[in-house]
């Protein structure tokens, strides 16, 4: 009878163990899952103020670019050219 109840015994720790096991394994993966939605908070937040940045310098870009045009082709007439025909 003895060796009947180390066996059931056993088998409960056993039991038990795996239990905290896969308790343990659960609140991890619930902490990873956390993790990764504030990292993708964090990553998607920080892709947007990139892109923010790169409109607002397009802004300029295209400013300065309107600008140069505007500036050389004003020089060719000087010169007597068609900036169209060129």
């Amino acid at each position: 009878a003895t060796c009947r109840e180390a066996i059931q015994q056993a088998r409960a720790e056993r039991e038990q163990v795996l239990g905290e096991k896969d308790r343990t394994i659960t609140e991890l993966q619930g902490k990873i899952d956390a993790m990764e939605t504030e990292y993708e908070k964090i990553l998607h937040g920080s892709l947007d103020r990139v892109l923010s940045k790169l409109a607002a310098a397009q802004g300029c870009w295209e400013k300065e670019a309107t600008a140069m045009h505007m500036e050389h082709k004003e020089r060719l007439r000087e010169f007597g050219l068609n900036p169209l025909e060129i």
